[in-house]
This record gives structure tokens, C-alpha cells and sequence, in this order.
């Protein structure tokens, strides 16, 4: 199967934020989780990707995952450790505390998962996390448009 051209591992188009805080808007993260990818519950191996959900598995989505997104797990997973949260919460916490961002979209499916999201907002990441978390998500210089270019 080849793989979806767009991992949903994505970034905002660079000139919304800075428009939407110019106008007094805020701007509505949508899929912050990426589609379950930030959540740790798929793994890269030998074999691929692994792990039970949307993105694996016969039907699944089939992205091409890249270093980038292995990379941003572990710091992910890095940050979540040295904060006793999931990296769910981490990724969350990290998306709904960015400058000009009002509000996240989160497709729980169960009020546990639910209750975990909503504690992602029960702690503050420490400077240096933060930096570490904005370093590992930071979007690459280029084209705003690029899904529009030929990759």
C-alpha cells in the first residue's frame, strides 16, 4: 500500500497565527494529537508501524512516517517521563498553551480519555521542556503552501 503523502503530523500555515493575534482572533488547533500518533500508542520496528488504531493495521491510513515523527515521539516521551503525564497530555498541553491558540479539538472516544485530556491542562511545562518540545515540533522553513508542490 503506498503511503498517504500528507502524515497527519502537520503544522499551521506560518502566517495564520500571527493574523489571528493581529485581528484579536484565536485560532482552534484541530487533530493536536495527530491523529493518535501523539499519544505513543504507535511504534516504529522492524517491521513498520506498530501499534492497534486508525493509522495501522489492514484498512489503516498508511502514512509515510519520517525520522521527524520518530524523533518528536521520543521527546515526547522524554518530557512526559520527567512530568509523570502521558504523552497525550504532554502534546496537548504543549498545543493548547502555544500563543494565539483558544481552544483544541479532542476526539475522545470514551470519558476516560476524556478525563486524561482534560488533565492536560492541570500542569505547566517547565521552560526547558518546553524548549525542548518547541525545538523537536518546530516547522521547517519553506514554502507555506508546500502540500501544494511537488514533493
Amino acid at each position: 500500500m503506498q503511503g498517504h503523502a500528507l502524515p497527519p503530523v502537520q503544522s499551521i500555515e506560518t502566517e495564520h497565527v500571527p493574523a489571528g493575534q493581529t485581528l484579536g482572533l484565536g485560532i482552534t488547533a484541530w487533530s493536536p494529537l495527530g491523529s493518535g500518533f501523539l499519544t505513543g500508542k504507535y511504534r516504529n520496528s522492524n517491521k513498520g508501524l506498530t501499534g492497534e488504531g486508525r493509522l495501522s493495521g489492514k484498512g489503516g491510513i498508511g502514512y509515510d512516517w519520517t525520522d521527524r515523527h520518530w524523533e518528536l515521539l521520543k521527546t515526547r516521551q522524554t518530557v512526559a517521563d520527567k512530568l509523570g503525564a502521558t504523552m497525550a497530555q504532554v502534546a496537548l498541553n504543549w498545543v493548547a498553551t502555544q500563543p494565539g491558540i483558544a481552544s483544541a479539538i479532542v476526539g475522545a472516544s470514551s470519558t476516560e480519555q476524556l478525563g486524561s485530556s482534560l488533565a492536560a491542562l492541570d500542569f505547566e511545562l517547565p521552560a526547558e521542556l518546553r524548549a525542548d518540545l518547541d525545538a523537536a515540533s518546530a516547522v521547517a522553513p519553506g514554502k507555506p503552501y508546500a502540500m501544494f508542490t511537488p514533493q
